[in-house]
């Protein structure tokens, strides 16, 4: 590497060390553009990767790293980290297993498989690596939060606050390490009855993460999508010739239930949960290439053909087909979808939309708590900036359901924990699918749902998190200005 890319380099680390992340992700893109054999460059640019959730490229520098290095064992735990936060937790086992294997004492290795064997339901597997560990005194960031989850799932909250608070004494962790376990600080003391200390540490979490949202551009996106999808230029643009009610498309704010409603319906023996798929994404991207324009999207639009909508849409069959795999009906969440519905009516013809609604403060106040990746959602780290997204993303949804021909099923968070099976029952006959009693017992499908919310979609749907802004309410002012006259249902 020359010395002018080694300065680069030490830079995107600095940025990467204090939560910049869009100025660490610009430039090991660039570094990894100029020398794709830079292992470095490549293994930041998995890691900025891995905290967007960008599984699919986190997974492309990793291997690219394990082919450059074969030797070293870190590549094979960085994949495996991967494909634990993934879901693929038999692939993510094989990769601990190949670091050990090349580092027999290697620590982080056996704290991620204690980790993923949690994660897939083998507690007592994960304990005994866990006090396997304590016993040679063992401490890292990785085996706190693995400890803080055990010891939540035995009911010692207090303890667990205990043990994060001491990981975030150490020197030199970066700031999307301490931001993670301020989040997990305020959790544990939330669950302890300590609401005012846990607000602190989910403040100082949010902090850590930064603070970049433009308000006026994000409106203008939204502005921009009501315009290219106004309910005459709807009527023109052309649909897909064929339609398939494979895809369900399950829509609605993070942290509103979205996973939840995956999970009712992929235990259905009919449906498959694709958990956050990108195939509208993918569309989205292509229609220019495809349309054979420089126009960008939207404005692409305006030369959208039969042809071109066909073409599209052969390519997100095809995706999709092979995602459900003989499945009659697969669902994707993709957190950002609510803004390509307008595609969705052009190339998916005859996909249905799922759109979970939530107490607008409780699901405010469950993103501000939670560790969202700032890259997705710039909005989630102050409260009067997720009460301005809220509103914003109430105001495209009421436009989708005036203008799009989709059909459409409105679920209410509170009644579905107030009476599961009555909503449930509802949902199952929306899809066009037949009653099974295996969608009441969700909580004990042995499908992993792919996002923070995997350990509660375990228990059966429950009440607890209705409500849950009051035990902040001293705070919430902000939230509440900027909510206007929509901090109710």
């Amino acid at each position: 590497m020359k010395l002018g890319d080694r300065a680069k380099l030490k830079e995107a680390v600095e940025h990467y060390d204090a939560g910049r992340l869009a100025e660490a992700e610009a430039l090991s893109r660039a570094l990894v553009k100029a020398d794709p054999r830079d292992v470095d460059a490549l293994q930041l640019l998995g890691l900025v990767s891995f905290l967007a959730r960008d599984w699919e490229r986190a997974t492309a520098c990793f291997k690219k790293c394990r082919r450059l290095k074969p030797r070293e064992p870190r590549f094979a735990l960085l994949l495996g980290k991967t494909k634990t936060f993934e879901g693929k937790l038999r692939e993510a086992l094989e990769c601990y297993e190949a670091a050990l294997a090349q580092r027999p004492g290697y620590v982080d290795a056996k704290v991620w498989k204690a980790a993923t064997l949690e994660r897939s339901g083998d507690v007592e597997g994960a304990r005994a690596i866990v006090e396997g560990l304590l016993q040679k005194d063992h401490r890292s960031h990785d085996l706190a939060e693995l400890r803080w989850r055990l010891l939540r799932s035995a009911g010692e909250h207090r303890e667990a606050a205990r043990v994060v608070a001491e990981a975030l004494g150490q020197m030199g962790l970066p700031a999307p390490v301490r931001a993670n376990l301020s989040f997990l600080l305020g959790q544990a003391l939330e669950e302890a009855g300590e609401h005012a200390d846990a607000f602190a540490a989910y403040s100082k979490a949010n902090r850590l993460l930064g603070e970049r949202f433009d308000a006026a551009a994000y409106a203008a996106g939204v502005d921009r999508v009501i315009e290219a999808f106004s309910a005459a230029r709807l009527a023109a643009l052309p649909r897909a010739s064929a339609a398939s009610e494979l895809p369900i498309l399950v829509v609605g704010l993070p942290r509103s239930g979205t996973t939840l409603v995956e999970q009712i319906l992929q235990s259905h023996p009919a449906v498959r949960g694709g958990g956050e798929l990108k195939t509208l994404v993918e569309v989205e991207r292509g229609m220019p290439g495809v349309i054979g324009t420089k126009a960008p999207f939207p404005d692409c639009l305006a030369e959208l053909s039969k042809a071109h909508v066909d073409a599209l849409a052969a390519r997100a069959a095809a995706n999709l087909s092979e995602i459900a795999a003989g499945a009659e009906r697969l669902v994707s969440k993709n957190v950002d979808d609510y803004k390509r519905l307008g595609i969705a009516a052009l190339v998916l013809r005859g996909a249905r939309v799922v759109h979970i609604r939530r107490d607008p403060l409780d699901n405010a106040v469950s993103c501000f708590v939670s560790p969202l990746p700032p890259q997705g959602q710039p909005w989630s780290t102050r409260l009067e900036h997720i009460g301005f997204a809220i509103r914003q993303y109430r105001r495209l949804m009421d436009h989708w359901r005036k203008v799009l021909d989709l059909p459409f099923f409105e679920i209410s968070y509170e009644e579905l924990a107030a009476d599961p099976e009555r909503v449930t029952r509802e949902l199952v006959d929306f899809c066009g699918l037949a009653w099974d009693d295996a969608c009441l017992r969700h909580h004990e499908s042995k499908r992993f749902a792919m996002t923070l919310s995997y350990d509660q979609v375990r228990r059966p749907v429950y009440r607890s998190s209705v409500g849950r802004h009051r035990r902040f309410e001293q705070h919430l002012a902000p939230l509440r200005e900027a909510l206007g006259n929509e901090d109710s249902q």
